[in-house]
């Protein structure tokens, strides 16, 4: 096999794999959690049997794209970064894209809690040990390195890039299952206003 071909063979299969994805998240819009293998294949443009080349059911598609949907995330991030904001500004617009990011797709990730958590459990309190998606590590890596450059003990750094990941994702997993609920918006600001003041800044003036 020539270099040539593997590498038309690799665009066939990112571009056949994007193509499911997509027809994953337009399949999910219109079915949510009742969404089938069909359904997908249908939204896709493909065979099942093809589908079931790349995945070996449904859960662990639903599963691959909404995990693969961090990568996108951390695009989003670097954008973020690369506007040069006082440090206020870069935390309240990081906080802001992250929800947004997952409102935007709310359906896909509706539908993998629902999978990951199908008696309602609350996911901060799971005891089950899950191995954190390699996009998750580097979303909080590189707060890592930013909160280095910005804090002056940077031993505090991964801590604080930890504790915002975390802070961030518990108030995900309350919107995500949410039909309705406070304005993205006004979650952002009231999370950041925390993260950014601490308790203090939320008490009554005596």
């Amino acid at each position: 096999m020539t270099p040539s071909s593997e590498t038309r063979e690799a665009v066939l299969e990112r571009f056949r794999v994007e193509s499911i994805t997509e027809g994953a998240l337009r399949a999910i819009a219109r079915k949510g959690a009742a969404v089938t293998m069909q359904d997908i294949a249908d939204e896709s443009g493909i065979s099942k049997g093809t589908l079931y080349l790349y995945f070996k059911d449904r859960d662990e598609l639903l599963h691959r794209v909404s995990e693969g949907g961090l990568a996108q995330l951390l695009a989003k991030i670097e954008d973020v970064f690369a506007k040069g904001l006082p440090f206020d500004e870069t935390i309240r617009e990081l906080v802001l894209t992250k929800l947004r990011f997952f409102d935007e797709r709310r359906a896909l990730y509706r539908v993998h809690f629902e999978l990951r958590f199908p008696h309602g459990r609350d996911p901060m309190c799971d005891s089950k040990k899950h191995n954190p998606p390699p996009e998750k590590q580097l979303y909080v890596d590189r707060l890592t390195r930013y909160f280095e450059e910005q804090l002056e003990s940077k031993e505090d750094a991964p801590r604080l890039a930890q504790f915002i990941s975390e802070t961030v994702a518990g108030l995900l997993f309350r919107r995500i299952p949410e039909t309705n609920g406070s304005k993205l918006e006004d979650d952002a600001q009231f999370l950041s206003d925390l993260l950014l003041n601490g308790l203090s800044g939320r008490r009554k003036k005596s």
